[in-house]
């Protein structure tokens, strides 16, 4: 259309031209081609005075996709920019509402499409948040500000993927927005979408090269995976080998996060993928600690069978069995105490005295008292056990 071309090229709407050719007038319709050669085209912009009540018909034909309301409006001087009280435009109403029609009217009365309200939310935001992807190629093809950001500093990109938005999400990717976009200085878009469990999104986001090694105090989209349970986004970030180990800001891991929300499937893909089953925090706690200080049966049986240290002692002086019997889980004590005290011959090997070798090799040196040499010896043997056998006695009280 004639008009559309020469709104793109000067700016003026399309519903303000009137164009006159050899004498005639040119209906809207009517193509270069037709008008022949050569060619004598004049333009005459008509201006009319808007009104209120104008206004408050054109936001509610807006939000109700009715161009039969829209038409008269933008055709008597209407502004197409007019604002309700949150300062959203009929463009925002007309996006949020997926009503393509009535944007296409509104951009032919050349009305701002990259308009923000109240919070600088534009059009394009508010068709991102609701879901309507062919809006937001629209707007996109309008060079709407792809990178454009909320007062609060979320992208279009962002305001998708927080509100799980699929097929936008696609869109947006596909047309080259940041996939690292982040809430001004917080969690990235990735981020959110892990903590969703929205795998599909991860996977859009990952293979426009989002960069999953990125921190959020201390914290990776495989920290966020881990905590709330999601295996399959777990793993698919193993796979973009981003490390097991990688802590937060106070060095809880992966698998620390893993065993602290009780999400054993998880803990055991981290286990396999060579996640530090004895990795300590700020004080001195490690994953088998923890899921001891819990009660997780299963937990502490995986990882003390990934080799967990079980005699390991914390900053405050506890050992998984301690605080298994303090906090009353009794399974947990049991089984921990199977497994770390030595059995009945192997404690009467730690008291019993040394072979008459050993007897015989003592006798043969040049020390002056035997006897004690010899108590000496068995004591700092036996001294390794010591912890263990507290811990024994204490669970049979």
């Amino acid at each position: 259309m004639i008009k559309k071309q020469i709104r793109d090229k000067i700016g003026i709407s399309r519903f303000r031209q009137q164009l006159v050719c050899n004498s005639d007038i040119v209906l809207d319709d009517t193509s270069w081609t037709s008008l022949g050669r050569p060619l004598h085209l004049h333009l005459v912009v008509s201006n009319r005075e808007p009104t209120s009540e104008h206004q408050a018909v054109m936001l509610q034909a807006a939000v109700n996709g009715d161009l039969r309301v829209m038409l008269p409006a933008v055709e008597n001087g209407q502004d197409p920019d007019s604002l309700d009280r949150f300062g959203r435009s009929a463009a925002w109403h007309a996006a949020a509402a997926g009503h393509l029609h009535v944007l296409d009217v509104l951009y032919d009365a050349c009305a701002n499409i990259d308009l923000g309200d109240n919070r600088d939310e534009t059009p394009l935001h508010s068709a991102s948040m609701a879901g309507h992807s062919n809006v937001v190629e629209f707007l996109l093809s309008k060079r709407a500000g792809i990178e454009r950001k909320s007062q609060d500093g979320r992208s279009a990109l962002y305001f998708s993927v927080q509100h799980q938005q699929l097929g936008v999400v696609d869109c947006l990717v596909r047309c080259a927005a940041n996939v690292d976009t982040r809430r001004d200085l917080e969690r990235t878009a990735l981020m959110c979408a892990v903590e969703a469990g929205r795998l599909d999104i991860a996977n859009v986001l990952l293979a426009g090269d989002a960069d999953p090694h990125l921190l959020f105090s201390g914290w990776t989209a495989l920290s966020f995976a881990a905590q709330r349970g999601h295996l399959e986004i777990v793993r698919r970030l193993l796979d973009c080998r981003v490390s097991p180990d990688a802590g937060t800001n106070d060095r809880w891991s992966p698998l620390f996060l893993a065993v602290s929300t009780g999400h054993s499937d998880v803990a055991a893909l981290l286990i396999e993928r060579s996640a530090n089953t004895d990795r300590q925090d700020d004080d001195g706690w490690t994953p088998l600690l923890l899921a001891a200080g819990e009660g997780e049966c299963q937990l502490v049986e995986l990882l003390v069978k990934a080799r967990a240290n079980p005699h390991h002692v914390s900053q405050g002086g506890v050992t998984p069995t301690l605080l298994a019997m303090e906090r009353g889980h009794s399974r947990v004590r049991r089984f921990l105490a199977d497994v770390t005290l030595p059995r009945e011959g192997d404690l009467s090997m730690v008291l019993e005295p040394k072979d008459d070798r050993n007897q015989n090799d003592s006798s043969s040196s040049d020390c002056s008292d035997c006897s004690a040499c010899s108590e000496a010896s068995e004591t700092k043997y036996a001294l390794p056990q010591l912890t263990d056998f507290t811990d024994f006695l204490l669970c049979q009280l």
